[in-house]
């Protein structure tokens, strides 16, 4: 393995190579917007005593050309022989695409670079997340009805929200791929449509835009459940009495004799 061997000094300059073809900018990475896919660079950093110390910014020969850490920012240009450096010295960062790939050793980045294990990894995790967004775009957002969305921020406030906003609960309930969905705008200004009801009921009270639940709200949803208790209880009695009936009905016309039941055990035998 490479990382249980000592890189022969060919090999250490090729690795360096590799990484300075791809530069770390002079005004630092950029990874908003579009183009973050295609962010791909660099850079070796050396570190002294835990703290900044240099920076890689070219290879002469057998020297790497640094930049000092002064405290603010790395500066200036100092000479140091490869072979100054041991392999756990070197700190290499790969900001590759939306992902920082971490180095803790030349021998470790070697690892990295000829296996591309971590960029399979970065490359699986992307392709999990496009498909999950793929799927979730495809099915339907649905808001619950109106008790169910009272209940949802009483257990919110319970956990120390005293007020919500559409967007705040859109995310809560459907997680933050809501804003990507086709049909996830139109499933906000509906779920506000809903909210403003409630405030039209008293069930809310609306402030600066911001939704507050009212003693109204709490009481309702504690009514609403104890009546939905009632009726699944209601339910689960009915069955048991048609089940009992059914069982009587059953002996009945045994008794009666319209249905002759074979004994398990023939005792007259």
């Amino acid at each position: 393995m490479l990382r249980l061997m000592k890189l022969p000094r060919a090999l250490k300059i090729r690795l360096i190579d590799s990484v300075l073809k791809k530069p770390f900018p002079q005004g630092g990475v950029v990874r908003i917007g579009a183009g973050v896919d295609l962010v791909d660079e660099k850079i070796i950093r050396f570190r002294r005593n835990n703290e900044p110390w240099l920076i890689v910014e070219r290879r002469e020969g057998d020297d790497l050309v640094c930049s000092t850490w002064d405290g603010d920012t790395h500066v200036g240009e100092t000479r140091y022989c490869i072979n100054y450096f041991q392999d756990k010295q070197f700190e290499i960062k790969h900001y590759y695409g939306p992902s920082t790939v971490y180095y803790n050793s030349l021998s470790d980045y070697a690892f990295g670079y000829y296996l591309k294990i971590p960029y399979a990894i970065i490359h699986i995790r992307r392709s999990l997340g496009r498909a999950g967004t793929f799927f979730y775009n495809r099915r339907r957002i649905v808001l619950g009805q109106r008790l169910e969305l009272l209940t949802f921020m009483i257990e919110q406030a319970a956990e120390g929200k005293d007020s919500f906003s559409s967007l705040e609960l859109m995310t809560d309930m459907h997680t933050i791929r809501w804003i990507t969905h086709p049909n996830g705008e139109s499933v906000r200004h509906r779920l506000e449509l809903y909210l403003d009801s409630l405030v039209d009921t008293g069930e809310l009270k609306k402030a600066n835009g911001d939704y507050q639940l009212t003693g109204y709200a709490l009481s309702l949803v504690e009514e609403r459940s104890e009546q939905e208790r009632k009726h699944k209880q209601g339910i689960k009695i009915q069955w048991l009495i048609a089940a009992l009936a059914l069982v009587t009905a059953l002996l009945t016309i045994v008794q009666a004799g319209l249905i002759k039941l074979n004994p398990l055990i023939d005792f007259t035998k």
